[in-house]
């Protein structure tokens, strides 16, 4: 029924024998009552589970052993919030071979079930019931009222696991299982706690840790462990431009390599919400860095041709159905008229877009545009708003390893219009682009083949238009921005790769080591160390971004330890909702992933946007709320499992792992490159820590060993 019959078939027919033999074995009974061949299999577990539990065979398997002979097994309880399932089945078969196999070999082995009613999923399964969102709500339920909701909701346990467990033949005490929040039971954690302490193994400190601001808690290392607390996001990858602080930096430094004057350090993040934070920038000082002039547009380089001959190829090729309407007074929050505001369906994907100019909002300079997912429902309810709609079929065209034509084929109103366009990265590629033979009429410019314009004209209005349109060539040059900028040698194919550049001088990172440089924000004021250009060892990869770092210390584990290394200001721009604080004045309030794209925009306007791009990447997500997690410094309770180390690779040593690769390999590793473990949980639904404060001092006891003269009490029911 469930798959596990010859896994249940393995590890009960020697026990099946076994245990017949001991029940009967001072009965007269010498034979069996013949049996049929033909056997309906679900019907036969049923009986032999019913003649286990009337003969009480499994309580006899123990009952007849010494208590002086023993064998210990420790299986972890499941949450009394789960259900049972194939992920916990089928070890709870291999957890269930192993005591028999010790009992069979003449062992006492009891198995007394458990069930895990602490921590987040049932914090989690109780704010659904009652309506709360997160800490602030359950805090202004008030706390006590909380816990005793808690309480209440795992009085009741899950009556599916007996019969799942009963069905797969395994044996356990069920009648007699524990909680983790019976008394008894925290109280042993409590001692295990003061034993740590006495060998001081624990201490409290602040230290960066995934955090998640939905449960407003840490979240450790451990507890993500598993592929599904890992899912691909979308995230922001910014390119950021820092000014190098000429009055500041080392007169020098600067007299040696002096094209750094007037260049801006290129710094590579996919958490632009860390910039506020930001202290310094860290390199390689055995790598090295180039400082080159950089050729960039303030324009769209890009150009449209009337196609007067299709490929014969082109539906082979990728193609997407586009439905785009255009608001014509829509006004946004800040109350700001875009030059286009549009929603647009494109095969199964609907957004909203609005593009403005930069700067004042006026139509002049570079267009910064605005594009964000909206929901079916959403798209229908603004397409009914809309005026001009445009349909029509693009096709993805390649003419080269670097450009793409995208043609439009447009329908309605407007068949037998096609258009093609090619956007160009640089003037360089642009002005080596030779023009294939089935494009016609070349009408950039023509307002006779851009949308919203021509959404309501007829086809002959549209072609009149363009043929009365007279194409005049750009002088692009005069629209070309040349930008001073340093970064790694080995980067520079990858970041500039698309652009027209010059290399000015090669230097090594140790000759930026000490520049100062304009942070992209000055929320917070600086100390003497900070601002500056630092190197420091593992903190800098050439594998990805501009080889060189934007540090933040607060906000990932070794930008803390490089901040507490040079003395730089720890500036906690977040708060434990994710939100930026009150002194982030342009941001306060703001949820951190919403802020992105808003600081993104902002950096643009200032011209301290090198690159914005976007990158799918693997990201570490609260395994019980599934809210995206942050890297965030935080007081915590940690054990020290840096000087347990060498006690736990020696243990590994003598497991039998099965398979045997694991010892070597994973878990060995992960025991060798494990951090501190943060035990703590700014959480309300758990086993309390046996901590009292006083005048600054942190004094410990448990219960086991109460009072020792130092005054210290300890409450009758710890749930409370």
């Amino acid at each position: 029924m469930f798959g596990f019959y010859s896994a249940y078939n393995l590890a009960t027919h020697h026990q099946i024998r076994y245990n017949w033999h001991i029940f009967f074995k001072d009965s007269v009974m010498t034979s069996f009552n013949p049996v049929s061949p033909k056997q309906n299999f679900s019907e036969l577990e049923d009986n032999i589970t019913k003649f286990w539990k009337e003969a009480k065979i499994f309580e006899k398997s123990i009952e007849q052993r010494s208590p002086d002979d023993k064998y210990v097994f420790y299986d972890g309880p499941p949450f009394i919030t789960g259900t049972p399932h194939y992920g916990s089945l089928l070890p709870s078969i291999a957890k269930d071979v192993i005591p028999r196999y010790w009992t069979m070999n003449g062992k006492q082995v009891e198995r007394k079930w458990g069930w895990d009613c602490h921590g987040l999923p049932i914090e989690n399964k109780v704010e659904e019931k009652i309506g709360l969102k997160n800490r602030r709500d359950i805090e202004k339920f008030g706390i006590g009222n909380f816990i005793a909701e808690c309480y209440k909701y795992t009085t009741e346990t899950s009556a599916e696991w007996k019969w799942y467990v009963d069905k797969i033949g395994r044996w356990v005490d069920f009648d007699n299982s524990y909680k983790t929040m019976d008394q008894d039971y925290m109280e042993s954690v409590i001692w295990v706690f003061k034993q740590l302490w006495d060998k001081d193994l624990v201490y409290k400190g602040t230290r960066v840790s995934l955090f998640c601001t939905r449960c407003g808690t840490p979240v450790s290392n451990f507890e993500i462990a598993m592929d599904n607390s890992y899912a691909d996001m979308e995230d922001p990858a910014v390119t950021v431009k820092f000014p190098i602080d000429v009055k500041n930096s080392p007169a020098e430094l600067l007299k040696k390599n002096s094209e750094l004057n007037g260049a801006a350090i290129l710094a590579w993040t996919t958490t632009p919400w860390t910039l506020p934070s930001n202290r310094a920038l860290v390199v390689d000082e055995k790598e090295t860095y180039v400082i080159a002039n950089v050729q960039k547009l303030n324009i769209e380089l890009e150009r449209g041709w009337l196609v007067k001959e299709l490929p014969k190829d082109l539906t082979k090729h990728k193609s997407s159905q586009i439905t785009q309407a255009y608001l014509e007074d829509y006004v946004d929050e800040d109350g700001n008229k875009p030059k286009h505001a549009r929603i647009r369906k494109q095969d199964n994907r609907h957004t909203f877009t609005l593009k403005y100019f930069a700067g004042d909002q006026k139509e002049k300079g570079q267009l910064i545009e605005k594009t964000e997912e909206i929901s079916k429902e959403k798209y229908v309810e603004l397409i009914k708003q809309a005026s001009k709609k445009i349909v029509k079929t693009r096709y993805y065209y390649p003419l080269s390893d670097k450009l793409t034509a995208e043609i439009d084929l447009y329908k309605n109103n407007l068949e037998g219009l096609v258009v093609a366009e090619v956007e160009f990265s640089n003037l360089k590629i642009e002005n080596e682009f030779k023009v294939p033979s089935w494009f016609g009429k070349e009408v950039t410019d023509s307002n006779g083949i851009y949308p919203p314009f021509i959404a309501e004209m007829s086809l002959e209005e549209v072609n009149k238009i363009n043929e009365e349109y007279v194409q005049e060539p750009h002088n692009y040059e005069k629209e070309v921005q040349v930008e001073k900028v340093v970064l790694a040698k080995k980067r520079v194919e990858t970041v500039l790769g698309d652009l027209d550049y010059e290399v000015l001088k090669e230097l090594k990172g140790a000759d930026l080591v000490g520049l100062s440089y304009t942070p992209p924000f000055d929320y917070f004021p600086p100390n003497e160390n900070d601002m500056k250009v630092y190197s420091y060892k593992g903190m800098v990869t050439m594998e990805e971004g501009t080889g060189i770092v934007h540090s933040a210390p607060g906000f990932g584990e070794i930008d803390t330890e490089m901040g507490e290394h040079y003395g730089l200001t720890l500036m906690l721009a977040v708060n434990d909702e994710g939100k930026f604080i009150d002194a982030v004045k342009d941001y306060a309030g703001i949820y951190i992933k919403k802020a992105d794209p808003i600081i993104t925009e902002d950096l643009t306007k200032r011209d301290l946007m090198f690159k914005a791009e976007k990158i799918t990447h693997r990201y570490p997500f609260c395994y019980r709320c599934k809210t995206p997690l942050i890297q965030k410094a935080q007081a915590s309770w940690f054990l020290k499992v840096h000087e347990l180390k060498d006690k736990l690779l020696e243990t590994n040593e003598n497991i039998n792992w099965v398979p045997d690769h694991l010892k070597q390999g994973r878990f060995k590793k992960g025991i060798e490159q494990a951090p501190d473990w943060c035990i703590s949980r700014t959480r309300y639904w758990a086993t309390p820590m046996p901590v009292w404060q006083c005048q600054g001092e942190y004094d410990k006891t448990a219960r086991v060993v109460l009072v020792h003269g130092n005054g210290a009490t300890s409450p009758e029911d710890l749930k409370t």
